[in-house]
């Protein structure tokens, strides 16, 4: 019996009080940050939910702790402004306007994610090594580390990866103007990786709102090119158990898996636009929403 009236779970790390970031229970040195727990909490607790509110859950699109990073880099930043460059000063002052949501025509949210690439890039090489480096550009915790190391006074060698950052920053945004310039979700069969036919069975490409640590998640390795999420939400299902008729469901796809079938991606247009198909429990409900039933009769 929680004193809030909530229990949320979104593979969070585990903790003791939820208030407390130093009770969580260190099960792994690249845990994931709670971006994902901490902003459904935080949805949730704003007013009294209902159908519509959840849906809007479903598809947040904010990351508190790339906005507590964001934040941290600007602090450093500010001490170097007066000597950047101009095409540098406006890499500075996009990171700044900001508001931490990666939605797919979201410029600030490309220029965050390709400058934060180019300082992990540069600072855990030198720091960790190759190996870690590419580990952390891959891993749900690197948010967590670079806020630890950006949490002290600014060392020569995290002011030299800033500049560098900075400066391979404004050099590469010009080639994306949004950050679904550069993040795709791609809708793809498995005999996709054919050569040469593979294209065929490609069924969609479209830009991409979301990230590795937001409620709607598409995760993706951190990189500067044009990139496929790799993993995320690919169903979303609401029920208010006070009324048996307002369950609604949506697949990323559709509920045949066999290529040619009307029902293979009948489901993915509804899914883009937020929207779910409703199934009711109650037989009158089902009888005046579904008027075409369908009987299956066994071979004699």
């Amino acid at each position: 019996n929680p004193a809030n009236d909530l229990v949320v779970s979104a593979n969070n790390r585990p903790f003791s009080d939820e208030n407390n970031e130093k009770s969580r229970f260190e099960v792994s040195l690249f845990a994931t940050t709670n971006d994902r727990v901490e902003r459904i909490t935080a949805l949730l607790d704003e007013k009294d939910q209902d159908v519509e509110s959840a849906r809007r859950i479903q598809k947040d699109v904010q990351s508190p702790s790339s906005l507590r990073l964001r934040d941290s880099i600007n602090s450093h930043l500010k001490t170097l402004m007066p000597a950047l460059p101009g095409e540098q000063s406006r890499i500075v002052d996009e990171l700044a306007a900001w508001d931490g949501n990666f939605e797919a025509g979201s410029r600030g949210a490309l220029i965050f994610s390709l400058f934060v690439y180019y300082l992990a890039d540069d600072y855990y090489a030198a720091k960790f090594g190759d190996s870690i480096r590419k580990y952390l550009l891959s891993s749900q915790a690197l948010n967590s580390f670079l806020l630890d190391d950006l949490s002290g006074s600014l060392t020569p060698e995290l002011e030299t990866s800033l500049r560098r950052a900075l400066k391979k920053s404004a050099a590469r945004a010009g080639d994306f103007s949004t950050w679904g310039d550069m993040h795709k979700l791609v809708l793809k069969h498995p005999l996709s990786r054919l050569p040469l036919a593979g294209d065929n069975y490609v069924f969609a490409r479209e830009p991409a709102s979301g990230s590795t640590l937001t409620v709607m998640k598409t995760a993706h390795r951190m990189t500067d090119e044009v990139h496929e999420t790799r993993y995320g939400a690919n169903a979303r299902h609401i029920s208010d158990l006070s009324d048996p008729d307002a369950n609604y469901f949506v697949l990323l796809g559709g509920e045949d898996g066999f290529l040619g079938s009307e029902n293979f991606l009948d489901q993915f247009s509804i899914w883009d636009k937020g929207a779910t198909v409703q199934v009711p429990l109650n037989p009158e409900k089902v009888r005046s929403m579904f008027p075409h039933p369908l009987v299956l009769k066994p071979d004699k």
